[in-house]
């Protein structure tokens, strides 16, 4: 990531309607130690977010498109050791006042929900890092040796016959049929 300085931060606060009135183009840096739910969800701290988003109109309706990335230590699943995930993620979001006019919302955009004049960026850049964080993640070279991987093979693993819970039953229903 690039060194931050003052210049490229973005605000963390924004009057959404008015920046896609003008059809505002913003490019910088969000910190990472800003991104507290993203450093939850990791366990450490992440690195500075770069974003590259422009505010406009899409008919009537304020519009927040644009690219997120950084970079993310996460722990690879094979060796729980870290390993570095580059994060890149498209951001579509559609501008409401409040939550009953998300389903009037054109399709290929989430809902940002700013009920006042201005809302904070982070938090919506935040979510949605949050939602492309991957499900799980490996190294890119071999991080264990292939002796140590297991695969379970489907005829190696006999099934215990288990008794029916309901044999209890028909042992009853036997003896209410004997004179």
């Amino acid at each position: 990531m690039s060194e931050r300085t003052s210049s490229n931060l973005l605000p963390r606060v924004v009057d959404p309607r008015k920046l896609a009135n003008r059809g505002q183009h913003l490019v910088g840096i969000i910190p990472g130690a800003e991104l507290k739910r993203v450093g939850e969800a990791i366990g450490n701290t992440s690195s500075d977010v770069t974003v590259d988003v422009t505010f406009d109109m899409d008919g009537r309706r304020a519009v927040l498109r644009g690219k997120v990335q950084c970079d993310l230590e996460l722990d690879c699943l094979r060796c729980l050791e870290p390993t570095t995930y580059y994060l890149e993620a498209d951001v579509s979001l559609g501008v409401v006042s409040d939550e009953s006019y998300i389903e009037q919302l054109e399709k290929g955009y989430e809902p940002w929900v700013v009920e006042e004049k201005s809302a904070d960026l982070y938090s919506a850049i935040e979510d949605e890092v949050l939602l492309a964080l991957p499900m799980v993640v490996y190294h890119d070279h071999e991080c264990l040796p292939k002796s140590l991987y297991r695969v379970a093979d489907p005829g190696a693993v006999e099934e215990a016959e288990k008794p029916s819970p309901f044999a209890v039953l028909g042992s009853l229903k036997d003896k209410s049929n004997e004179p």
